[in-house]
Parts: structure tokens; C-alpha cells; sequence
């Protein structure tokens, strides 16, 4: 018995019940193009260990057990997380995040004229007109646009000044809404991937799809905040909500 105790003491002594740490390698790259990611950090999550990638985007990293989840981040790129129940080499592709913009409001002040009554008084009657024209009439007083924080006033948003309307069958419907769309541009400027991310009525959805798909290529000018994108030559992909609403005035 004595001589099972003084075994097992030396055998945790040295270390022959531990578990020996294992590396992990992988390559961590830009899903559009497969260009590696220099730099990406990988972090095993709930501890404080992890490593960054080399200039070809390939890591290393030890791991004293599993399941281990590692959550791979870069600037400019949504974090993933990604669990391993064993040693293995780990191939990440990360996507850009996002670059979500404040919403751009467009208002519509209006009056509302009543609809006239028709009928008799003292024996003198009044000529109702023609069939349709005693329903509730709408005037534009004017169309305010702005951002809720207004930004450098770069030419593509003077653009969305200009083109973007309120359509006038959605007006008189009284149709307020947020539409939210994404798009994406590239390093020379040019605007596609155009998409509606959540819609509220036909017309609304259509005219700013409209404005969105004739908005002219960005200059150096509008790209120029976001010169790390930029200069790597990467798309840019931004999420830019649109509010409608309408301001009655008596």
C-alpha cells in the first residue's frame, strides 16, 4: 500500500495524469476573394489565450482541451466562433461587416382638405361635381430630407437629396414606414449588390430601390473614411435605412 501511495505521488509529481496541450492550425481569410487576413485575431473563448495571424493569414495555437470554441475577429469583418471537439487544422472565412448608416429621413408636409357636404339649406341646394371629386383632397407643402446625424456632406448623399421622392399615391394613403436596404461598393467606386432588407409598401420599396440602382459611381472623395478598406481594395458594404413619414398641417 505504501509503496501505491509513493508511485501515485511521483507520477502526479511529474505530470503522468496531465493532459498534454495540443496545437491547432488554420488560415484565416476574406470570403469574397480568398485574399488571407493578416493580422485576424484568434481568442479561445473564457480564457485569456490566443494568437494572431502571419502575413499569408496562417496561425498556430494551443489548446489544453476540448470542446474548445475559438472566436475569430479582424477589423472591418464580423466575429465567428467556431467549436472543436478534437485537434484540427481550421480554415476561416470571414465577411466584411456592415457599415450601418444613420436613416436617412424623408417628410411630407401636407394639408388635408375636407370634403365638402352637399345638400339643401334654405331651399337653395348646392351642385354636387363630378363623381369622385368630393373625397378628401391632400396638397404637398413641402418634402423636408435629412439624417438624424448629419455627416460630411459627400456627393452621394447630395445625390439621395435630390432623386429620392415620396411617392404621391403612398402619401395620400398616409403610408409611413422604414425601409432598410444593403448594398455593397468596390474599390473603384462602383455601386451593386443592391438589396431590400426589410420593405414596407410597393411604391415606397421601389422608389428607393430606384434612386439606389442610379446612384452614380462614389469618388475618392466619399471613400476616403474608410481608407483601411480602401486601400486593401476591398468591398465596402454598407446597411442605409430610409424613413417616410408624413406631417400633417392644418
Amino acid at each position: 500500500m505504501k509503496t501505491f501511495i509513493i508511485a501515485l505521488i511521483l507520477f502526479s509529481q511529474f505530470g503522468f495524469f496531465s493532459v498534454k496541450a495540443q496545437n491547432i492550425s488554420g488560415n484565416v481569410n476574406y470570403r469574397n476573394t480568398e485574399e488571407p487576413l493578416a493580422g485576424a485575431t484568434i481568442v479561445i473563448k473564457g480564457t485569456p489565450r490566443g494568437t494572431v495571424t502571419d502575413v499569408k493569414g496562417n496561425f498556430l495555437l494551443q489548446v489544453d482541451s476540448f470542446p474548445a470554441t475559438l472566436s475569430i475577429s479582424f477589423i472591418g469583418f464580423e466575429t465567428k466562433e467556431i467549436t472543436l471537439e478534437e485537434a484540427q487544422k481550421v480554415d476561416v472565412s470571414l465577411e466584411e461587416e456592415p457599415i450601418e448608416w444613420h436613416p436617412f429621413r424623408i417628410t411630407a408636409n401636407i394639408r388635408w382638405e375636407k370634403p365638402k357636404i352637399y345638400g339643401s339649406i334654405n331651399g337653395v341646394s348646392s351642385q354636387k361635381p363630378d363623381a369622385g371629386s368630393d373625397k378628401k383632397k391632400m396638397e404637398l407643402l413641402s418634402l423636408g430630407k435629412d439624417w438624424y446625424e448629419p455627416a460630411d456632406q459627400q456627393e452621394w448623399m447630395r445625390f439621395i437629396y435630390q432623386e429620392l421622392k415620396y411617392p404621391e399615391l403612398a402619401m395620400e394613403a398616409g403610408i409611413v414606414c422604414i425601409v432598410y436596404t444593403r448594398f455593397t461598393v468596390d474599390s473603384q467606386g462602383n455601386v451593386f449588390n443592391i438589396r431590400l432588407l426589410r420593405g414596407c409598401d410597393p411604391l415606397i420599396d421601389s422608389e428607393v430601390i430606384r434612386v439606389l440602382k442610379s446612384m452614380p459611381p462614389w469618388s475618392p472623395h466619399d471613400l476616403k473614411q474608410f481608407a483601411y478598406r480602401y486601400n486593401k481594395g476591398l468591398d465596402i458594404t454598407f446597411v442605409l435605412p430610409f424613413m417616410f413619414r408624413i406631417n400633417a398641417v392644418d
